[in-house]
């Protein structure tokens, strides 16, 4: 009977304190999200407010090629990927902590720092390709259409976002969550902390989804609302 009474209670004592560490890992990454933003905006007001944007583009005015007539793409993409690539060196430290060292901190990743930065490298290299096009799409869109380059731009935006929706489910979610070994070693354990149980070998899997490799979590976004919570499932070894 004592047995039965104290197995509720610890149950207690543990989700209360999963819940706690939920918060303090939503907090600590809003408050990063928070600095970056704020990064970025002090960088725009920079550009607006200063002469370093006009600066910068007259020191790239060897490369003004205008295959179109007010659209110059060399120019465009070296102007850019400049203050894209300074925000990125600028905001790598923030990136470095929230990405890697808080997720070991709370044991929510086991990728190494090798696996973390070729991961970081893609998507920074992907990230860059797509804001890069588009980028150059409006601008050929305001020497094109200079009246109504807004709206083709709303209708892009549109259309991308339903291609998207639809095509990342198959094409890119399955590149980051697969079903993976969970250790490259049979004496190394993983111990999940929705569950506190130890994890040998095999796919891991939280409600029936995989995890992403070498990671102990979902996504970041679910932390903060399903992560450590009491009816959360824990993880089981497959």
């Amino acid at each position: 009977m004592d047995t039965e009474i104290q197995q509720p209670q610890q149950q207690v004592e543990l989700d209360l304190d999963r819940q706690q560490k939920a918060k303090e890992y939503a907090r600590i990454r809003r408050r990063l999200s928070y600095i970056t933003m704020g990064i970025g905006v002090i960088g725009i007001f920079i550009l607006l407010f200063t002469n370093l944007g006009i600066w910068l583009g007259d020191q790239l005015q060897v490369l003004s090629w205008q295959p179109v007539a007010g659209w110059f793409p060399i120019q465009i993409l070296v102007y850019f990927l400049i203050l894209i690539l300074a925000y990125e060196f600028i905001t790598a430290p923030i990136a470095y902590y929230s990405g890697f060292v808080l997720p070991h901190r709370y044991g929510l990743s086991t990728m190494s720092l090798k696996s973390w930065l070729g991961d970081l490298f893609k998507g920074l290299v992907l990230g860059l390709v797509l804001e890069v096009l588009a980028i150059e799409f409006v601008y050929l869109l305001l020497a094109l259409q200079p009246q109504t380059w807004w709206l083709w731009v709303a209708l892009a935006m549109l259309f991308f976002s339903v291609v998207m929706a639809n095509l990342a489910p198959v094409l890119i979610f399955p590149c980051h969550s697969t079903t993976y070994s969970a250790t490259g070693s049979s004496t190394t354990r993983l111990r999940c902390v929705l569950g506190g149980r130890p994890i040998r070998g095999g796919a891991s899997r939280l409600d029936g989804r995989s995890i992403s490799p070498c990671c102990k979590r979902v996504n970041n976004n679910s932390i903060a609302r399903a992560i450590l919570t009491p009816r959360f499932p824990v993880c089981s070894a497959r």
